[in-house]
């Protein structure tokens, strides 16, 4: 079977929502970040609940704290494990548009993969970048509301017993 001919119009629609694809895994990566950033400052405010709450935590309020404290760390570690660049994703080779590729391509290479359309092959790897780090943000969100929830209840235990 032959492939199908676009029509002009046809063709500059496909282009234009390549363009849009392309823009939009970008703008994912981005988002990403920047949920990691708001990940790490509620990290830094529970931080600062626990230095408050912890020196008079007693019993179950400590063991609250200390569980407090193991998801706080897990969910700094999976915030900033999405800042963590990967200069390659597992199966594919870097693509012809990608400055891993670059770096370590010939002068010839490099000009050669600039008369390529790279756009299809970035969308796919810009997705995989960016599901990876939505994966990591989703686990350290999770911890980051039980981190919450054990610091609230070691708060309100450390109350009940002064």
């Amino acid at each position: 079977m032959r492939p199908r001919t676009l029509t002009p119009a046809q063709a500059a629609r496909a282009d234009a929502n390549l363009n849009t694809a392309v823009e939009r895994t970008k703008n994912e990566i981005v988002h990403a970040d920047n949920k990691a950033v708001g990940v790490l400052t509620v990290a830094g405010i529970l931080t600062a609940a626990i230095t408050v709450i912890a020196p008079e935590a007693r019993g179950a309020a400590l063991a609250a704290v200390l569980i407090g404290a193991a998801a706080l760390v897990a969910a700094t570690v999976l915030a900033l494990l999405v800042f963590h660049p990967r200069l390659r994703v597992r199966g594919v080779d870097p693509h012809r548009s990608s400055f891993v590729y670059w770096a370590t391509a010939t002068t010839q290479d490099v000009k050669a993969s600039m008369r390529e359309d790279q756009r299809l092959l970035s969308v796919r790897v810009q997705s995989m970048i960016a599901l990876r780090k939505m994966r990591l943000l989703r686990a350290g969100g999770i911890c980051a509301v039980a981190a919450v929830i054990a610091i609230v209840a070691a708060a309100s235990l450390s109350a009940l017993t002064r």
